[in-house]
């Protein structure tokens, strides 16, 4: 493989291989996770809009801190059991879709590059999205899905917080 292929596979596995790239879809999906099928189309629409506009943004700084901060912020609403739905939903989205574009260092990336890191996150949020809609409902409010969702979301915090740390430990 050459040329833009190679770049699409460089940034798929880039997104795969940064946690602060993909941590900021699951936590989005994981928060609006009970939206209508429209709302979370439009906050899927949004997350990649967002991570594609923001391809211009600085990849150090402060900036680097606010997706770290995404990511235990949200982390730990999903921990606290936070379900959003319309307007709130859709405007988390599109702060992931930042995230996601910042944590991927998409402003460094060839355009080749943050499309392969996308069609990655796409597929991801596609995969999960699907596996949460064919379990079962009374499945899905079960006491041990609950708590496997706000595990998840503990866990998440702590990633994002143990970011956050090692980029202000940086400078």
């Amino acid at each position: 493989m050459s040329g833009e292929g190679a770049a699409v596979t460089a940034g798929a596995l880039f997104f795969l291989q940064q946690p602060l790239a993909w941590l900021p879809v699951v936590a989005v999906l994981l928060l609006v996770r009970d939206c209508s099928g429209r709302t979370a189309l439009s906050a899927a629409a949004v997350l990649l809009a967002a991570a594609a506009a923001t391809h211009w943004l600085p990849p150090q700084g402060l900036l680097r801190l606010g997706a770290a901060g995404f990511v235990a912020a949200a982390g730990i609403g999903v921990a606290a059991s936070l379900r959003l739905r319309g307007a709130p939903a859709v405007l988390v989205a599109g702060l992931g879709g930042v995230a996601l574009a910042l944590g991927a260092d998409f402003a460094i990336a060839t355009p080749a590059e943050a499309a392969g890191a996308l069609l990655v996150a796409t597929l991801l949020m596609a995969a999960l999205a699907a596996a949460w809609r064919l379990v079962p409902p009374r499945w899905r409010e079960a006491p041990v899905a609950r708590v496997g969702v706000r595990v998840a979301g503990a866990w998440m915090g702590a990633i994002g917080l143990l970011l956050l740390s090692l980029q202000v430990a940086r400078g």
